[in-house]
């Protein structure tokens, strides 16, 4: 059994072992490099918030190597999340939350209890920019929630965005962009 390149989770690993299938491991080292940072979260007591697509195999194996998480598909939804962290007026109720990310989180997720530390990661394909943004804005949110001097005890955030896939994305940019302005 060939493991695909966006990885395989925990369980399905232990299900081929445990009936003897040969595997070979094609995971990418960026993936790996995403799943070395989820077990920094989980030692230093942090959900990890993927950036990601919860139902997109990559993201599966990688919430399936945390003890924690809870999966974000955009700005929009880490706008959501943080407005929730912060109990800003008109914010979701923790049981719209629940009900809204009931697919995207942990079994024993609690909005309540796990959004407090946050280790920012990513589904490898993800766009670098939009990840940069939300890890500003949850380091924005932390900061105003709990103080400039405990960021880094409530917040951790690593790049790990595919190289290949970076360059893919900005090729694709740069060619919509010479297409808009031919069409000026």
């Amino acid at each position: 059994m060939i493991l695909p390149a966006f990885g395989a989770s925990l369980e399905e690993m232990e299900l081929l072992d445990s009936k003897g299938v040969t595997t070979v491991d094609t995971t990418c080292p960026w993936v790996s490099k995403v799943w070395t940072t989820v077990d920094k979260h989980e030692r230093a007591e942090m959900t990890s918030l993927i950036h990601g697509k919860y139902a997109h195999e990559e993201a599966i194996a990688t919430a399936s190597m945390c003890e924690t998480y809870l999966i974000i598909k955009d700005m929009k939804q880490a706008t959501e999340v943080a407005s929730y962290i912060l109990e800003e007026p008109g914010c979701l109720t923790t049981e719209e939350f629940m009900a809204k990310y009931k697919h995207a989180a942990s079994p024993h997720f609690d909005p309540k209890k796990h959004l407090k530390k946050i280790g920012l990661a990513n589904q490898t394909t993800m766009y670098k920019k939009e990840t940069q943004a939300i890890g500003r804005l949850f380091e924005k949110v932390i900061m105003q929630k709990f103080g400039p001097d405990k960021v880094k005890e409530h917040f951790a955030a690593f790049d790990t965005i595919c190289d290949a896939t970076q360059v893919r994305q900005d090729a694709v940019l740069e060619m919509s962009e010479k297409a808009l302005s031919n069409e000026a």
